[in-house]
């Protein structure tokens, strides 16, 4: 079953697509041309030479950035990227130029303000004889969405170190997929180790005693229905 973030994931995909062919559609256009196209849209769309310095960016690229527009064309990528992320962007731009196929990839921005983190989606700009002159960027922040996971993923060892220490046992059923967590403490108390038992929903039937069975699997029901 397709989950709800790779469902978005692929919208997102599908958008990104759609506004490279627009670029495209206009590469043959001349800088000026590009720079007026692009600040209609509200992604972060930059450009810059195959020597890696910006030429033109559009008004979400400032904005994202937090400079005004002439302080960011002619300075190198490399002052808005972290040094530990300083060769992945030179290995993706050679990649780029050499296959001249679209390249997408997580990365991080420095912004005057803080550090975004991103995902950066390449494509090449050619001259009317095929010549590549630029690498254009799209940026789609997804800061917000790294650090809800991150939340998430502390949320969850709290909640782990809070079961142990009370030393309950924890299933949680996933009913949509039928995937089923149980916890190391839960495997315990019925006399089994971490690794022992499979995390499927019928190890869970399996141990209701078979008076209880059917009362059990009704209010398991009603719960749902409710």
């Amino acid at each position: 079953m397709t989950s709800t973030r790779e469902l978005h994931e692929s919208a997102e995909r599908s958008r990104r697509d759609t506004h490279l062919t627009k670029y495209h559609a206009h590469s043959t256009y001349g800088e000026q041309s590009c720079d007026s196209i692009l600040d209609v849209l509200a992604t972060p769309i930059v450009f810059k030479n195959v020597q890696g310095q910006f030429t033109g960016c559009n008004n979400a690229f400032a904005g994202f950035l937090g400079y005004e527009k002439s302080e960011i064309i002619g300075r190198p990528c490399a002052d808005f990227v972290p040094p530990k992320d300083a060769q992945t962007y030179e290995a993706m731009d050679n990649r780029l130029l050499r296959d001249r196929e679209i390249v997408e990839y997580e990365t991080e921005f420095l912004t005057r303000f803080d550090r975004r983190q991103v995902i950066v989606r390449k494509s090449v700009l050619s001259d009317s004889s095929g010549c590549i002159t630029h690498i254009i960027s799209e940026i789609f922040d997804i800061s917000a969405r790294k650090q809800a996971e991150s939340d998430l993923h502390k949320s969850m060892e709290r909640y782990d170190l809070a079961m142990r220490g009370a030393n309950d046992g924890l299933w949680d059923w996933e009913r949509t997929s039928d995937r089923v967590y149980y916890s190391p403490r839960w495997k315990e108390i019925i006399g089994y180790r971490g690794h022992e038992l499979p995390n499927s929903i019928e190890e869970w039937r399996s141990r209701i005693h078979p008076d209880d069975y059917d009362r059990t699997m009704k209010a398991n029901d009603a719960f749902f229905s409710s």
